[in-house]
């Protein structure tokens, strides 16, 4: 946004430029870069004609005797309606025509012969000059000063133009105005600020013709357009803007079009609020004699001749005026050229409205159509603004063309925008700054700003104005205080708070504790989305409606929240073989939610471990000779150990368990082999789930069939953990190790007989076993299951003869006890 400083000084008193560029970088917004445009000007100078005539041999020339100060010059233009002391821009033989300067190769005016008349030298029109499209006539000056003062000092052409970067003040809708800049800038001088009456003053226009120009508004939708202020004038001449109004238009980087268009350009610069001017005899011809002008979003198949002469097909989320329901805007965006001033327009209506800024942003991006009024529609200004609008176009409007007011403001305000008292305590001011402010200090900065304010004792109320929509709490109100009072002047110190170091967190310890144990087994941490799909969720037979579903998913695949972590993990298993991976361990620590499981109507997440083995025929080491279960439950038990997790049991997936224990499986056991799974539990708390996958889930993520894995839940988990490790010191001896099958009834578990001969082995003297299920097979009425078995002794070195006796009284108690048959 381009900022002229002298037309900025219109508004506030303030310091030197240098100081205003310093002020406004540290306390206001961030500047980009200083503009001074005085050079494309160098040369150039008022002139005077001193005498006219027609050319001789040319009916569209006209032949000019010009005063240019130090003595006059014949000059031949392309315009016959120049009289006799009109001041016009005189470019001299050898000088660059301004526009030109950027050019690749810009033109130079030289001497020249004309149909038989000298020129020397050029006047310059409007195009020439650089502030707007008119070439059609030479610009008439409208300054005081004498022939040859130079353009630059006649038009404040040296002015210094700062060139704010917008997305620094995107809070700051007022700021995109320069009164809203003198404002902030004045304030942070620590001067007081007034605004122009007809800013804040409450608009009262009424008609000053008995011939009024009646028209209607109505708002569809008030959360799109809170309001619609409007006001028709006659008496209407369009022509060419003065010089002196062309030059500020042109320093805040817009041409001039005409005195009309440029008024509403004006008030958009100077208040933020961009305003709109109809032809009222174009609505009124569009709307069948009668002017009912209407805010709605638009219908299917609609389309929109732009002012740019663009041709928009509409969309249904665009927001439209309209007149007897014909579009004839997009709102907010640009007007269209049906109802566009010209020439022979003599009957205005102007609008000012408030429309949503979602709705404004959307309809640009749409369309490609960003414009100065969209760009400050999409910051979202309050409309509280639009009346003011209106009495600065009408000021504006009285004093270039003699307009009249033909109707009274019609102002359609369904909804409302609410100020607030906003109450800020002292201490805590000083506290978040650092500062040592006293009250009157904190109330005079706000003052200066034009947030009035009350104080009663240590605490200021301060009152959010009209045009502020982003003072909402007292930290946006200590924000304006030390932004203005300069975070530069705060003395830098040392906080008196006392630094200890922070309380350990024993979840994110037992996390990394965790990773370290699985990594230590070979194990490979990954991460996947939270998110994934339902055909993913239902092949893990679980309850889709029990997932929450995002409505504005990015893709189509992360539409669901995740009831578990393991099906995920397992979707990361086929392109590892594919790569070439034919055994590995994946792990992942990761968090889920079900609808169905609530504290104070709130989702509990689920925080849980998830471990998934996969090996391919030929890569399967000797230990992984059985079934995958056992290669999963080897992992489960080490990590037990290394967690120091005690009384490790292992239930059927049929077991009766209560409606918490329930919960906390539930989301889990689909995924598995229903009779290839256990239930992990420490003592009697349930914890996951262990096994192989379901066919389903196996399939469907062409998973190896020598596959299986885990998912536990952390927080029970933790609770069952300790850190504390029982030290047993490790045996200097050898050890033996056999295999064991037995045959028992079919309707015995394994997780019974595993028990049963750990319990049987523990008796033996001064020998330890250590006892793995390694397989089981299922053959008609009977099982047969396979045990590995480890012997050592802390003191001497076992014989055979020793660990076969004592494996063989195992074979004869287990044959009691369970009738248990060694094969």
């Amino acid at each position: 946004m381009l900022v002229p400083l002298k037309w900025l000084r219109e508004f506030a008193q303030l310091p030197a430029d240098s100081k205003v560029l310093e002020l406004t970088t540290s306390r206001v917004a961030e500047i980009e870069d200083v503009i001074s445009r005085s050079d494309n000007y160098q040369g150039l100078i008022v002139a005077q004609i001193k005498q006219a005539k027609e050319h001789p041999n040319a009916d569209k020339l006209g032949v000019y005797q010009v005063d240019v100060g130090s003595n006059e010059v014949q000059v031949v233009a392309g315009d016959k309606t120049l009289k006799t002391g009109d001041k016009v821009a005189y470019i001299a033989p050898g000088q660059i025509i301004p526009s030109t300067k950027n050019e690749d190769k810009p033109l130079i005016i030289e001497s020249t012969d004309l149909r038989g008349e000298t020129s020397q030298g050029m006047l310059a029109s409007s195009k020439e000059v650089g502030w707007g499209d008119d070439h059609e006539g030479v610009l008439v000056l409208d300054t005081d000063l004498p022939a040859g003062t130079d353009l630059v000092e006649a038009y404040d052409l040296d002015d210094k133009i700062i060139d704010i970067e917008n997305k620094s003040i995107t809070h700051r809708p007022d700021c995109f105005g320069l009164i809203g800049l003198a404002r902030d800038i004045s304030a942070a001088c620590g001067k007081d600020f007034t605004s122009p009456k007809w800013y804040t003053s409450e608009v009262a226009i009424k008609s000053e013709t008995d011939d009024k120009l009646e028209f209607s508004i109505s708002i569809d939708n008030p959360d799109r357009s809170a309001r619609y202020t409007a006001l028709s004038m006659s008496n209407i001449a369009v022509n060419k803007s003065p010089a002196s109004l062309q030059s500020k238009l042109y320093r805040a980087g817009i041409k001039s079009i005409s005195n009309v268009v440029d008024v509403s350009n004006i008030v958009m610069i100077e208040t933020a609020q961009p305003i709109h001017i109809f032809d009222y005899d174009k609505l009124q011809e569009i709307g069948g004699g009668k002017v009912n002008i209407g805010v709605r979003t638009a219908k299917k198949g609609e389309r929109l001749l732009l002012l740019d002469e663009s041709q928009v097909d509409l969309d249904e989320d665009d927001l439209l005026i309209t007149v007897g329901d014909k579009p004839i805007a997009l709102a907010g965006v640009m007007g269209g050229m049906s109802t566009a001033v010209d020439t022979s327009t003599q009957r205005i209506l102007i609008e000012s409205a408030n429309f949503s800024l979602h709705s404004i942003r959307r309809s640009a991006m749409r369309h490609g159509q960003f414009t100065e009024a969209a760009a400050r529609f999409m910051r979202g200004p309050t409309p509280s603004m639009t009346p003011a609008a209106i009495s600065r176009a009408v000021e504006l409007l009285k004093e270039l063309t003699n307009a009249q007011i033909s109707s009274d403001l019609v102002d359609e305000y369904p909804k409302k925008f609410k100020t607030q008292n906003i109450k800020v305590d002292l201490n805590h001011l000083n506290s978040l700054l650092g500062t040592n402010f006293d009250v009157s200090t904190v109330a005079n900065t706000l003052k200066n700003a034009e947030v009035q304010s009350e104080v009663k004792d240590d605490v200021i109320v301060a009152k959010s104005p009209e045009f502020r929509a982003d003072l909402n709490i007292a930290e946006d109100i200590i924000e304006d205080v030390g932004r203005l009072k300069g975070y530069d002047q705060i003395q830098s110190k040392i906080p008196s708070r006392p630094i200890s170091p922070p309380l350990a967190n024993p979840e994110l310890a037992f996390d990394n504790r965790l990773r370290s144990i699985l990594s230590s087994f070979g194990g490979s941490e990954v991460l996947t989305y939270n998110f994934t799909n339902a055909e993913l969720i239902e092949a893990a037979n679980q309850d889709l409606k029990n997932s929450y579903k995002l409505t504005n998913s990015k893709s189509p695949d992360l539409r669901h929240y995740r009831l578990s972590v393991l099906p995920g993990l397992l979707s990361k298993i086929y392109g590892n073989f594919r790569e070439g991976y034919q055994q590995f361990g994946l792990f992942e620590i990761g968090v889920s939610h079900n609808r169905l499981i609530q504290e104070e109507d709130l989702p509990v997440e689920q925080k849980s471990l998830a471990m998934a083995l996969a090996a391919g025929p030929k890569s399967r080491s000797e230990s992984e000779n059985g079934a995958a279960y056992f290669w999963a439950r080897s992992w489960l038990e080490q990590l037990f150990d290394s967690l120091n997790v005690g009384n490790l049991k292992l239930l059927p997936l049929d077991s009766k368990l209560n409606t918490q224990d329930k919960n906390r499986i539930s989301n889990i056991v689909g995924a598995f082999d229903q009779n290839r799974a256990m239930i992990v539990c420490s003592g009697d708390t349930v914890i996951g789930v262990v096994g192989e996958f379901s066919n389903q889930l196996t399939q469907k993520l062409k998973l190896p069939l020598y596959s299986g894995g885990f998912e536990l839940n952390l927080d029970s988990l933790l609770e069952e953990s300790s850190e504390q490790a029982m030290y047993e010191p490790i045996s200097g001896f050898p050890s033996l190790e056999q295999d064991i099958t037995l045959a028992v009834d079919g309707t015995r578990s394994l997780e019974e007989i595993h028990q049963t001969v750990i319990s049987l082995l523990s008796k033996a003297d001064e020998v330890h076993f250590v006892v793995r299920p390694k397989d089981s097979f299922k053959k008609e009425s009977s099982r047969h299951l396979t045990f590995n078995l480890v012997a050592t002794s802390p003191s001497r070195t076992l014989t055979t003869k020793e660990v076969n006796e004592l494996v063989d009284q195992l074979a004869d108690d287990i044959l009691k006890s369970h009738s248990a048959q060694r094969i």
